[in-house]
């Protein structure tokens, strides 16, 4: 990493929890859970290192309809 960035850029720990529910043979949902420690697999390209924090987390639903 370019000096001066923070060491938690080098490393990334993912903790997550996934569930799924299919509801019939047509619907699914999805939900996830990521509590993470670090910032290693993003570049500068992608956040302003100002605002980068070393614990943070993600939360993602989903919904699939297939026909």
């Amino acid at each position: 990493m370019p000096a001066g960035w923070p060491d938690y850029t080098n490393w990334l720990e993912d903790w997550q929890l996934s569930l799924r529910w299919d509801i019939n043979k047509n619907w699914i949902v999805k939900l996830e859970y990521h509590d993470m420690d670090g910032f290693g697999a993003f570049t500068a390209a992608e956040n302003d290192v100002a605002e980068l924090e070393e614990d943070w987390y993600l939360t993602a639903a989903k919904i699939t309809f297939t026909f």
